[in-house]
């Protein structure tokens, strides 16, 4: 009786149950390809974060010096005036490279992390923006896709930005009227 009763519904409802047949395969179907392209992206991903080392957090550090750190510059760096850490670095970037490594060694004495002074400097020049980089040594390695990392007087493009400006390795750029050969 209870088989009659479920041919009997299966005869009846046919195509209520094979829509939620094909429902039930098609988000079964999209559920392995989705958990396929994921794994597909996030093992190169991974690599990609290890073997250039990746930073997991950045630290905007306070633009102004301490109170031990203007006794340290006036003791060491022989300067008498309040400056903040942009003028330090224009008036005495030795003196302001030793501040930085300074604050680096107390947090790396801290916490168990390695830090790394990031330089960058934000340029407008005929109306585009660039931000120029310099290379770092231990965190956010640059990967180059094409071409060798560059020495002075070069400069190295993302590859987004080459392409849709035209450059080429060997093209020379004009940034604030110097010339920098692509590499």
């Amino acid at each position: 009786m209870l088989f009659k009763s479920i041919a009997r519904t299966f005869r009846s409802r046919f195509l209520q149950l094979a829509a939620i047949g094909v429902l039930v395969l098609l988000s079964s179907l999209f559920y392995t390809a989705m958990n396929y392209s994921i794994e597909g992206i996030k093992v190169p991903t991974e690599e990609y974060f290890i073997d250039n080392v990746q930073e997991e957090f950045s630290i905007d550090i306070y633009p102004f010096l301490m109170e031990d750190e203007f006794q340290y510059v006036i003791e060491e760096c022989n300067l008498s005036t309040q400056v903040d850490l942009a003028t330090l670095n224009q008036l005495d970037r030795d003196c302001y490279l030793r501040v930085m490594k300074n604050r680096e060694e107390a947090l790396e004495n801290e916490y168990p992390m390695t830090l790394e002074l990031r330089e960058y400097k934000n340029v407008t020049d005929q109306g585009n923006k660039y931000r120029l980089m310099k290379s770092m040594n231990y965190v956010n390695l640059s990967l180059i896709e094409e071409g060798e990392h560059p020495k002075e007087g070069e400069i190295a493009l993302i590859k987004v930005f080459a392409e849709k400006n035209g450059y080429e390795i060997g093209d020379t750029v004009t940034i604030l009227e110097k010339d920098y050969t692509t590499i």
